[in-house]
């Protein structure tokens, strides 16, 4: 295993939640994940910024999420496992969803141990680039996540080939060696998630190219 990701979107816990209480189990919460991810073997451990309270000002939310960030980076640096976090899209997050969020963050928290996952479909809904990314952090770009508009299956949106195609031609020309994955979620696949992964790895075998 490459990576692994805690779930921090669907269960009762949050970077920046006011109430102490719930910052102290997210922290444990993560703690956990440290342990699972040295019993699985694994170097990576996921994370992205949630979302704020609506109802209270955005830069409150920020900073507390900046703040129990560098709580839980101290963790991850003394388990010498790195932390890629990836931006969101704004129905998901009023929080870190521009590749200013991300810098504005790393560099707050400065830590070697938080880098960049690279969403795909939440970067293109910003108008941003991967060139971007890579211009703007180099090789702290950790993680991928890959797939068309709306997290579908690859080939089923409207990126079209050529804009799928350029992604991976870009990873290439930055030498990309880290992690990349399909992150097929979107809820029409709930149901059956399995058919929208083959038809994936179909099209960047037959479509695209691409080997494996």
């Amino acid at each position: 295993m490459t990576i692994y990701t805690p779930e921090t979107l669907g269960y009762p816990y949050s970077l920046c939640d006011p109430n102490p209480a719930l910052t102290l189990r997210t922290i444990e919460f993560f703690k956990w994940a440290f342990e699972d991810a040295h019993e699985l073997g694994c170097g990576r451990v996921f994370v992205n910024s949630g979302c704020g309270l609506r109802s209270l000002p955005r830069e409150e939310s920020l900073k507390r999420c900046v703040d129990t960030l560098a709580t839980i980076c101290d963790l991850t640096e003394a388990e010498g496992i790195v932390m890629p976090l990836e931006q969101l899209q704004p129905y998901e997050s009023n929080l870190v969803t521009t590749l200013p969020d991300v810098r504005r963050v790393l560099e707050t928290v400065s830590s070697p141990a938080l880098r960049v996952c690279v969403d795909l479909t939440a970067m293109e809904v910003q108008g941003e680039t991967l060139d971007d990314y890579f211009d703007c952090f180099g090789d702290k770009v950790e993680w991928i996540h890959y797939s068309d508009s709306h997290h579908e299956a690859v080939g089923s949106g409207s990126y079209g080939r050529e804009k799928l195609a350029g992604f991976i031609r870009t990873l290439e020309e930055r030498d990309f060696e880290n992690g990349i994955d399909l992150e097929i979620n979107d809820s029409i696949y709930w149901e059956d998630p399995h058919s929208p992964h083959e038809a994936t790895c179909r099209y960047l075998r037959e479509e695209l190219g691409l080997e494996g």
